[in-house]
């Protein structure tokens, strides 16, 4: 395609299979080690509950910014005349309400319900292998 001098080619169709020498219970106890969702739920989804709880209460605290700037113009050059600025910002927030203080709970709550779940999970997990039953 696209090419007016090209060969022809052949295409050789091999299909080979080869059967897999593992026992059932050997791949479900690997599927089960590499499942992402228990380890997800152990390690990585219950830290970002715990960050979400300290980010929703930095809201608490008043906001501190800065900024600065150095400038230099003139009608020749280089410039002569020259200039600065420096601000500072804070930010206190006085009109949210109870916002804050609502949001925190509600990481609080998410957090505890994750770790409700990631009990079950690993109650649920147990109470299978114990009773010998296949997932």
């Amino acid at each position: 395609m696209g090419m007016p001098d090209s060969q022809g080619t052949a295409i050789e169709d091999t299909l080979t299979f080869q059967k897999n020498p593992i026992t059932f219970e050997e791949a479900r106890q690997k599927a089960a080690a590499n499942r992402p969702d228990p380890q997800v739920a152990c390690g990585g989804s219950g830290e970002a509950s715990e960050e979400s709880i300290s980010l929703s209460r930095k809201d608490y605290l008043p906001t501190l910014s800065g900024n600065a700037s150095y400038t230099k113009s003139g009608e020749t050059y280089p410039p002569e005349q020259s200039a600065w600025s420096a601000g500072v910002t804070l930010t206190v927030s006085a009109l949210s309400g109870f916002l804050t203080h609502y949001q925190v709970k509600e990481a609080k709550e998410n957090l505890y319900v994750l770790k409700g779940k990631m009990k079950e999970e690993l109650r649920q997990g147990n109470h299978s292998r114990s009773s010998g039953r296949h997932i």
